[in-house]
């Protein structure tokens, strides 16, 4: 019988899956044998493999602003849409994984203390201290617990924080202390760079609190020494003599235009109740309103150097203080007016008042204006005299006004990390909330038996039928009569049957038994791959 009719007659017709049979049955062997060392080695794995537990918390990352401009907006703004849930995984990850928050966590748990048992210093390296030996197990356990911490984004704005573990207790216990040191680490991170500016501030203004204080002191031995007792305590400097003469331009054309304008007008209306209005000098013998005139004229002139002087601190609190001393003085005059003209009516009394009040006011803006005046004039006859102690006086009150205007700024710039700091331990404008703590697992994530029984199967179909189509194709013998002929360029004229010896035997064996090596060896370095990838799949 001729063994190559049938193939040549298959090779003649195109291609028949029967000749796909026929190979897959002369090379059996080489498929069965591998296919079931591959699922009998799947098995093993499925069996032996270590359970992993997975405990896990889910955190929401909240971004808000705020509406109050005192408070800053500590929301970063972003350019596309995606990038705020970037950012936050990316801080997420930074802050778990990094070298020295996995350490302080396996300190704190004693984690390292199994490898520091009896026996395990000697296999520390020679000259290495127990401290340094100490540490560089502390960095090892670190190093696998990184390996074993998972991060991701489940939603929009919502992250997961879990760590795998053999221990479903350690696997819990570690995911619970990796959350709370994370959100300790992340809210400290917050507080450093408020915190640590307005240290620097605080820093800063003691310094210049004693420069001034020094300044002051060198500006105040220069007046007793130097300037006259006529300037000494003199507000109105160099700096500040301009504001002080426009100031006082203003004074004196409130009170002789706009206030002379008023005067007469209240003048008219007093003479259609009255033969002679009240002067000056009439309204001042009232000792009260005496008083409280004095007492305006005063928080009025105080007012004046604190415009001119530029100082801003307490403005409103004067301004209360200076709107109650009117009150109070308008209130007297009222009284004064209604016990000496108690025969006029109510509205007539009431212009009366009216009049007496404006000449009172005209009376301090005089006050004000005179005393303001002087101190110019003071500070002018000075300067006339003595151009080089003048020169030098007004360079001793610039640095004092320096110095207290940069106190100034460094006061605003540290109640505005106040209230930085404030905000951001109240968390306003950036929040990170436990939307879900972690639990106790009850079950293992791994191994997954299903997942690599169907990897184990189809490992072993491609191993197999890899075997028997590669040693297919590398077969060199001839397959048909059109292989001879093809390959040898000769006609066959006829075929006798194999005959079987010992050579061909042992030598098919021999080749049988190479395939069969080679399909341990390939099964081998897979199953090393598959225990090293399959964790990372997980």
């Amino acid at each position: 019988m001729n063994e190559y009719r049938d193939d040549e007659t298959a090779a003649d017709g195109g291609f028949d899956p029967l000749q796909l049979w026929r190979v897959f049955s002369r090379r059996k062997w080489l498929f069965i044998i591998p296919f079931f060392l591959c699922l009998g080695v799947a098995a093993i794995a499925i069996h032996t493999q270590t359970p992993i537990y997975f405990s896990s918390a889910q955190l929401q990352v909240i971004q808000e602003t705020t509406t109050a401009r005192s408070l800053p907006q500590e929301s970063p703004r972003y350019d596309r849409r995606g990038s705020q849930d970037a950012e936050s995984l990316v801080m997420i990850r930074t802050i778990v994984t990094s070298p020295r928050f996995l350490r302080r966590i396996v300190s704190e748990l004693n984690l390292h203390r199994p490898l520091m048992a009896a026996g395990a210093w000697s296999q520390a390296p020679a000259g290495v201290t127990p401290e340094l030996w100490e540490d560089q197990v502390i960095g090892r356990v670190a190093r696998q617990l990184a390996e074993r911490v998972r991060i991701g984004q489940d939603d929009q704005h919502l992250f997961s924080i879990g760590m795998r573990d053999s221990d479903p207790d350690r696997a819990h216990l570690l995911t619970r202390r990796v959350l709370d040191d994370f959100l300790a680490e992340e809210r400290a991170n917050r507080l450093q760079p408020s915190s640590a500016t307005r240290d620097f501030l605080e820093g800063q203004r003691r310094i210049y609190q004693d420069q001034l204080t020094q300044a002051q002191g060198r500006l105040g031995e220069f007046q007793r020494s130097v300037v006259n007792e006529t300037t000494a305590g003199n507000p109105v400097t160099a700096d500040n003599l301009n504001d002080a003469e426009s100031l006082l331009t203003r004074l004196r054309s409130q009170a002789f235009d706009a206030g002379g304008a008023e005067l007469m007008n209240l003048e008219r209306s007093v003479l259609a109740a009255l033969d002679r209005p009240p002067t000056l000098e009439e309204c001042l013998r009232d000792a009260d309103v005496a008083a409280a005139t004095r007492e305006l004229a005063s928080l009025e002139y105080d007012a004046a150097l604190r415009e001119i002087q530029g100082r801003e601190a307490g403005a409103a609190e004067q301004g209360s203080t200076l709107g109650l001393s009117r009150l109070n003085l308008n209130n007297l005059v009222e009284a004064m007016v209604a016990r000496r003209h108690a025969g006029l009516t109510a509205p007539q009394r009431n212009r009366v008042s009216q009049y007496a009040f404006a000449l009172l006011d005209h009376e301090v803006a005089r006050r004000v204006g005179a005393r303001l005046d002087q101190n110019i004039r003071e500070l002018r006859d000075f300067m006339a005299r003595q151009p080089q102690q003048s020169a030098q006086l007004a360079d001793y009150q610039q640095e004092v006004t320096r110095l207290q205007e940069l106190l100034q700024r460094i006061e605003l710039d540290i109640q505005q990390e106040n209230l930085r700091l404030a905000a951001n331990m109240s968390e306003i404008g950036y929040r990170i909330v436990v939307r879900q703590d972690p639990q106790r697992p009850v079950a293992p994530i791994e191994p997954n038996k299903p997942r690599m029984a169907m990897m184990g199967l189809l490992l072993s179909l491609a191993l197999g039928g890899g075997l028997v189509l590669l040693a297919e194709f590398t077969d060199r013998s001839f397959r048909s009569l059109k292989d001879i002929e093809r390959t040898l360029d000769v006609k066959v004229i006829g075929t006798l049957p194999m005959i079987e010896t010992g050579f061909l035997t042992g030598r098919r064996r021999r080749k049988f038994w190479v395939w069969v090596l080679l399909a341990a060896a390939i099964l081998a370095v897979a199953g090393a791959s598959f225990l090293f990838i399959y964790p990372k799949l997980s």
